[in-house]
């Protein structure tokens, strides 16, 4: 269980402005600071405070900050040879530490649907049970993912970091999107599932969307046309 928090996460971000754009500059990833910030990633160092007030403030702006930490107790790590990693459920890590500071966190799919402008859908085939695997990663309106998982007929938050850095960086280089794109899936996302699909669409999606994804995958995606 993710918790609350009524921590501002904009004041978090704009006093460690200078240090995500160092991470940036320093791996020489163009969209690495909307991915920080869009994925609600924050350091080790701040989370780690015991009492995480304005705990930003004591990081020097030139000190590196090479863990970053989500509300899922999920982790992307920048090593020195300017490699990503991304390690799920970070048992490194106290989860005590990490509050979730999404305001919208406790609406279902369907409204976060409702406030958003983007969405990213992984389709494909479980393994074991040949049952649809289905992830759909959301961008709101205010810059923010939030990402749902099918399992077993029910829809569950989950980590954005799942669909992996190509994935999310296929979405920030295609936020002007007015209609729809596949994309090929990346083997580094973590989704046990074959015959993947990905595509990235506007929203509320077109008709033809709908008929596109249901033709390929037999998956009906009328949810996203509100």
């Amino acid at each position: 269980m993710v918790a609350r928090s009524s921590n501002n996460i904009e004041r978090l971000y704009e006093g460690i402005n200078k240090i995500i754009l160092l991470m940036q500059d320093f791996t020489e990833i163009k969209n690495l600071a909307f991915i920080i910030k869009s994925c609600r990633l924050k350091p080790y160092n701040v989370l780690h405070c015991k009492t995480n007030r304005a705990s930003y403030k004591k990081i020097p702006t030139y000190e590196m900050q090479e863990w970053w930490i989500d509300e899922f107790r999920c982790s992307l790590k920048i090593k020195k040879n300017k490699d990503i990693n991304i390690i799920y459920n970070d048992l490194t890590f106290d989860a005590s530490y990490s509050k979730c500071t999404d305001l919208y966190y406790g609406l279902s799919l369907v409204n976060t649907i409702k406030i958003s402008k983007l969405v990213y859908l992984i389709l494909g085939k479980d393994e074991d049970f040949n049952k649809n695997c289905f992830i759909i990663s959301l961008l709101g309106i205010d810059n923010y993912f939030r990402t749902f998982l099918l399992f077993d007929e029910e829809w569950y938050k989950i980590s954005t970091l799942y669909i992996g850095i190509r994935g999310i960086t296929n979405i920030v280089n295609n936020l002007n999107i007015i209609n729809y794109k596949e994309f090929l899936y990346d083997k580094k996302s973590n989704m046990p599932c074959v015959n993947k699909k990905v595509w990235l669409s506007s929203l509320p999606v077109r008709k033809e969307f709908i008929k596109v994804v249901e033709n390929k995958c037999g998956v009906d995606v009328s949810i996203l046309e509100f």
